[in-house]
């Protein structure tokens, strides 16, 4: 099993060069003939998220988990490409888990008797599965699989903090400062536009109503996001939009394929102002069963009907929008 292992991250081995998994050692994040690179830096705590643009409309992001975050690397029709990493069972680099520092019985540090990774995580993910329907790789990821990802990246944990540390108990990561880089393949560098609004995203839309000034805007780093908004248990989607007639931005939420709300252009979410939304360039999902982390106001912490939706500005602010029987409110994360 090791040997396996060993043979479907060696793609990644090579990406980075590495001498040894060390917290210490030296790793360039260059782009080489024939593929690109970006590296990004950032640090999350508590029970926030984090969504990080990267590349040709890719994004990094690290969603709340029970014992710390998941990372996972979205196309911008909010497909999740890292999903071929290896292994589908089991500890996995994606995983930032407490737990996995600590020994089997949570006495101390890992002294080897839990098999996870460690504060270097080496990933992979396959643009290929844009326009899939996100459909997830059947059986075991085999190494022709990981030899041909056009993806992969590492993330190297600076810093972290864990709670949770009594004999017995599980784990948690409360903070983590993190360096990442992803790699890939030059001729992905320019996405077509109809690649990221889709004609089926048009078609769910018009068929839920929506306006002929209001129009589908890619100005996030996803096209849609889908979940449950108002906790009826139907899906729902949402989308940015941008009224044509002065480039005002919004976003559309089309519940249940029936009732379309428009959030963002008339100042009805409380202190969250319209031009708020002229700014953000990245969103995320907020489960309705994730905790919502302490607000920057204040304000007490809201209960959430259905899922939420994080809007942000880089390395700024970011609030939580949510709807209520009353209309949606909003709720600031932090600046």
């Amino acid at each position: 099993m090791r040997g396996l292992a060993m043979r479907l991250l060696g793609p990644l081995v090579a990406l980075v060069a590495m001498a040894s998994a060390s917290v210490g050692q030296e790793l360039r994040c260059e782009p080489v003939p024939d593929r690109s690179a970006a590296g990004r830096a950032g640090e999350v705590a508590g029970a926030n998220g984090l969504a990080l643009p990267v590349g040709p409309g890719y994004t990094l992001a690290l969603l709340p988990a029970a014992a710390g975050w998941d990372l996972r690397v979205f196309d911008p029709g909010g497909i999740d490409l890292s999903q071929i990493t290896p292994p589908l069972h089991g500890p996995n680099a994606r995983q930032l888990y407490g737990w996995h520092f600590r020994n089997a019985d949570n006495t101390g540090p890992n002294d080897g008797s839990v098999n996870a990774p460690q504060h270097l995580r080496l990933f992979l993910f396959e643009p290929n599965l844009t326009g899939t329907a996100g459909i997830k790789p059947s059986g075991e990821i085999t190494p022709e699989d990981a030899e041909k990802a056009g993806g992969r990246g590492w993330l190297r944990l600076l810093d972290i903090g864990l709670a949770d540390l009594d004999p017995g108990q599980q784990a948690r990561m409360t903070y983590l400062k993190f360096e990442v880089c992803l790699t890939w393949p030059s001729n992905l560098d320019m996405v077509p536009i109809e690649e990221v609004v889709t004609t089926d995203l048009i078609e769910r839309f018009g068929a839920c109503g929506l306006p002929t000034d209001l129009a589908l805007e890619p100005y996030l780093n996803t096209a849609s996001l889908e979940g449950d908004f108002d906790g009826d248990g139907s899906l729902d989607i949402a989308a940015p939009v941008a009224r044509q007639s002065d480039g005002k931005r919004a976003v559309a939420v089309c519940r249940a394929g029936t009732w379309l709300d428009i959030v963002g252009l008339d100042g009805e979410m409380g202190e969250l102002v319209p031009a708020y939304f002229d700014h953000i360039d990245w969103w995320n999902l907020h489960p309705a069963d994730t905790p919502v982390g302490t607000g920057a106001t204040g304000e007490p912490v809201p209960t959430l009907h259905g899922d939420g939706i994080v809007i942000g500005k880089e390395d700024s602010s970011s609030v939580l929008f949510f709807w209520t029987p009353n209309g949606y409110a909003s709720y600031w994360q932090g600046d």
